[in-house]
């Protein structure tokens, strides 16, 4: 059996957005079965009477408190989302410094540790480098827009690229999620008879085409009856229609090109396994009802069919602008400089005994490795390292704020903020070989160094969340990569700064070579 995904939580003073005492996700009410003020009662299952540390956890009391001391139980609660006992990495740092206790679907994960996983929901990680075009975005004019509390500073670039105004309630997400689809082989038994879900019966045992596209139609149907607009690939291809002409309405589904039954597929005899691609619209990250509409149509899937996801399938998010234009170039620096500080920390959560862990299979390379950024400091030490040179005052006082900060880290971000325009950054962010362009997070389509990318929207990819069935971990991933682009977008409090200087504080990332 796979691992799971490999994120250990320390949540300390979770409290502050569990109870309905406290402000937060669902402190502002309180859960409906519970009068506000009743308690900690936010997860069924745990007391809302004050508990004793030593009933949440082996690591407590913290200093300075009784170990007999009365106290909230979800005070100091050791939370581990999935199922593996390998490895537990320091991911709770970075999520401390962007302060998700306010993400809209956060809960999700934890939930979904409440309740306990089992192992055959999740998946390792693996990415797929055949992934097809979901929107091709042209050349915008400038819009000025206004910049408020919430707008990130402006920076000029040369040629048509002009300064525009990003703002934290103009980002938009999207989805795209690899699974397996099981259609009963004609004249076999079901192998599951005591799962209740539907099993359609394929059409043709050798007809693949076939099978496709009654695959990606029963799933497009269920989107359909779940209240969303849904559309085959097939269906597109018949009529002539681009599938970017889709990408902000309705779900699209479509072949995943990756997905392939592995041995614990093919025990269950009697299946054909179809591989199969859902893509969300592009939605609004601030809106409460995009995370409301995912989860339902998430759920709609799962309750009514019997999907898998192994080491080949995967969850790719997608972050932009809702207008489809490309962030400004400062806010692309920010990111940037953000996951370059942040990326071991955010890439431990692949499983290091995944098949795929090195990217065997696919594409989705750390950019630390694999990076134009990362072959010229290896190459030669760029001309400056001072922090001075860097414009964003944020990350000097970061940097100047750390005790110890390499100067060839130092370098890495003088070398973001050195580039001109878009263009430069995203091939900066790209490694120059083909299957080194797309990279866990990916920039290539601000590169637009082939078709691919240029027809691709304007966006950028995190690439790099194991294949899970699981809804509540899936959105949960979904709040994580958006609320660390809100934190690049976003200058009006103090997170990106405290984000960067835990991302400094990190281990510099090293794949290590444990494939089965």
């Amino acid at each position: 059996m796979h691992g799971a995904m490999h994120v250990s939580m320390q949540w300390w003073s979770a409290c502050r957005f569990w109870c309905p005492k406290q402000p937060g996700v669902w402190g502002l009410r309180g859960r409906e079965d519970q009068p506000r003020g009743a308690g900690c009662c936010c997860t069924p299952g745990i007391p809302r009477n004050p508990a004793r540390w030593r009933r949440w956890g082996s690591s407590w009391p913290p200093p300075g408190k009784s170990p007999n001391e009365p106290a909230c139980p979800f005070r100091h609660v050791r939370m581990t989302v999935g199922v593996s006992s390998r490895r537990r990495p320091s991911f709770i740092l970075f999520l401390l410094g962007l302060r998700l206790a306010k993400l809209w679907a956060f809960p999700l994960v934890i939930r979904a540790t409440a309740k306990g996983i089992p192992p055959w929901r999740m998946a390792p990680f693996i990415l797929d480098d055949d992934r097809q075009s979901t929107e091709t975005t042209t050349a915008a004019p400038t819009n000025p827009g206004q910049p408020g509390a919430e707008t990130a500073d402006l920076s000029s670039e040369k040629g048509s690229q002009t300064a525009e105004a990003d703002r934290a309630e103009d980002i938009s997400v999207a989805l795209e999620w690899k699974l397996l689809f099981p259609l009963l082989a004609p004249g076999a038994e079901d192998p599951r008879p005591g799962d209740g879900r539907r099993l359609v019966q394929a059409r043709g045992e050798h007809d693949e085409q076939g099978r496709l596209e009654q695959a990606h139609e029963c799933v497009a149907q269920t989107i359909r009856e779940a209240g969303e607009e849904a559309v085959t690939m097939h269906a597109l291809l018949r009529e002539g229609v681009e599938e970017k002409e889709f990408w902000g309405s309705g779900w699209v589904v479509k072949k995943a090109n990756s997905a392939v039954p592995l041995d614990e597929e093919k025990a269950l005899g009697g299946y054909i396994w179809v591989p199969v691609e859902i893509c969300s619209p592009k939605m609004r990250f601030k809106d409460p009802q995009t995370r409301a509409r995912m989860h339902r149509v998430l759920d709609a899937l799962n309750s009514s069919h019997r999907l898998a996801a192994n080491c080949s399938c995967e969850v790719h998010i997608h972050l932009g602008r809702m207008d489809g234009r490309a962030w400004s170039l400062s806010t692309l620096q920010r990111l940037g400089s953000l996951l370059w500080a942040g990326e071991a920390t955010l890439r431990s959560i692949r499983d290091p005994n995944s098949p795929n862990f090195d990217n065997t299979y696919t594409w989705g390379f750390a950019m630390r490795q694999r990076s134009r950024l990362a072959k010229r400091l290896e190459d030669s030490m760029p001309v400056s390292s001072e922090p001075d040179a860097i414009p964003d005052r944020q990350i000097t006082d970061a940097i100047q704020g750390q005790s110890a900060v390499s100067a060839q880290e130092v370098a890495a971000f003088v070398e973001i903020w050195k580039t001109t325009s878009r263009l430069e950054l995203g091939q900066l962010l790209s490694g120059p070989e083909k299957m080194y362009r797309r990279l866990g997070f990916n920039f290539s389509a601000f590169g637009e160094e082939d078709e691919r990318a240029r027809r691709n929207p304007r966006t950028m990819e995190f690439r790099m969340m194991d294949g899970s069935v699981d809804t509540g971990l899936v959105l949960g991933w979904l709040a994580i990569c958006g609320t660390i682009a809100e934190t690049a977008v976003t200058r009006s409090d103090d997170r990106f700064a405290a984000a960067l200087e835990l991302g400094l504080q990190g281990v510099p990332y090293e794949p290590q070579n444990q494939c089965n």
